[in-house]
């Protein structure tokens, strides 16, 4: 018979060996649950990629049916615009906030169009798509260019032609070279047939059949999709264009580069509060980060007016300027917007427009709205009031509408 000696020494190992055991126990749990964390943050990332991009292409999509259905605003083809391509009822609602955008373009482009009429001139756009910058293209084309014409005497007033043009994507910076510089002639020269795609040829192009004509060339860069040789293909472009210059008979040619950021994902509602805290943190983390990275770039290396040596030495290189970044609209910026346009209105309006714009009329509750959101709205309600739609062209007002 084992003595009471012997047996509380036995069960002080035994309570030893379950401590152990149950701390491998409770080392294995932890270990197993961080790899399945690992395991769904991965799962989530996937998906994240996976839903961005399939929203993006949702989101293009929508704006190509847009384009194709809309009356004006929303044109985006290869052929020539009208020369009055938007009504001034629709022009105003470009109008709204963009102001510090558009005073830089303007004194640059006036400036540089009567100084150097030959050189041609590149501006950067920046925003994620619900910041329209085709709107803002649209905008500097019907009010700042189309006021330098009308200025101009009438024996020497070009026409606007306009084109929109695809970047290219290609990793190769022979083969993006070669997809840019083709897409362009194709653009520029529905019929054109030669193999030659030189900056002479492109001269040779341009005075012939562009003569007295003002050509407005828009590209669009993804910039999630922005590859390692993209910069260069950029810069390659610029230098490409900065050898058509100096001819007499070439058109004013005004060129503009929008970059776009990919958009801010919407919050998670599902899964737990880690799985939704990674669904509204990572995409934000991503987004911030590009944007920091084209930020830097652009005005490093094509905000030329703002760098003490420009990247090349000729007297008379393209200009390049890098606009603000395009942000969200506030109730400031919508009321100021309502005075200097002219837009008649009471009390009682102002109420409803600013309750249907922005989901109230007091200014220290409400958030600020994308310039997609504001276009939309304000062209339901140019549309529902007809014209009953006031600004500088006159009328009056008389009934209340709401959105």
């Amino acid at each position: 018979m084992p003595t009471t000696r012997v047996l509380q020494d036995r069960k002080v190992e035994l309570d030893k060996l379950l401590d152990a055991l149950s701390q491998k126990i409770t080392r294995l749990e932890r270990a197993r649950v961080h790899e399945a964390v690992e395991v769904r943050l991965i799962e989530l990332e996937y998906h994240i990629e996976e839903a961005k991009k399939a929203r993006f292409a949702a989101v293009e999509e929508l704006q190509d049916v847009e384009r194709q259905i809309g009356d004006g605003l929303w044109v985006s083809n290869p052929h020539p615009l009208p020369e009055d391509a938007l009504p001034p009822t629709k022009l105003t609602i470009l109008t709204c906030d963009r102001t510090a955008q558009e005073k830089r373009f303007t004194g640059h482009f006036t400036s540089l169009a009567d100084s150097r009429r030959q050189t041609p001139q590149f501006y950067f756009i920046h925003g994620d798509q619900w910041d329209s910058p085709d709107s803002l293209v649209f905008r500097f084309r019907d009010t700042t260019i189309r006021k330098y014409i009308d200025d101009l005497p009438d024996e020497s007033k070009p026409t606007i032609e306009y084109r929109e043009l695809d970047w290219s994507y290609l990793d190769s910076l022979v083969d993006g070279k070669r997809d840019l510089s083709n897409a362009l002639f194709s653009c520029l020269g529905n019929s054109y047939k030669e193999k030659d795609y030189s900056a002479t040829a492109l001269s040779r192009l341009l005075s012939t059949r562009f003569r007295n004509k003002l050509l407005i060339v828009h590209h669009k860069i993804r910039a999630e999709d922005w590859g390692r040789t993209a910069r260069r293909v950029l810069q390659w472009y610029q230098s490409y264009w900065d050898e058509v210059k100096g001819d007499a008979e070439l058109p004013l040619c005004v060129l503009f580069v929008s970059i776009i950021y990919p958009p801010e994902q919407a919050d998670s509602t599902t899964g737990d509060q880690l799985q939704r805290r990674l669904g509204r943190e990572l995409p934000r983390l991503r987004r911030k980060l590009w944007k920091k990275r084209f930020i830097f770039m652009l005005k490093h290396y094509f905000d030329w007016p703002e760098r003490s040596v420009k990247p090349r030495s000729a007297t008379h290189c393209c200009s390049s300027i890098v606009l603000d970044e395009l942000g969200c609209i506030t109730m400031d910026d919508f009321l100021t917007w309502l005075k200097r346009a002219d837009i008649k209105h009471n009390a009682n309006l102002l109420a409803q427009w600013c309750k249907g714009v922005f989901g109230t009329d007091d200014p220290l509750r409400s958030e600020c709205k994308k310039m997609f959101h504001i276009e939309a709205k304000l062209d339901k309600l140019r549309q529902d009031m007809g014209d009953l739609w006031i600004s500088r062209e006159g009328g009056t007002l008389g009934r209340d509408k709401t959105f």
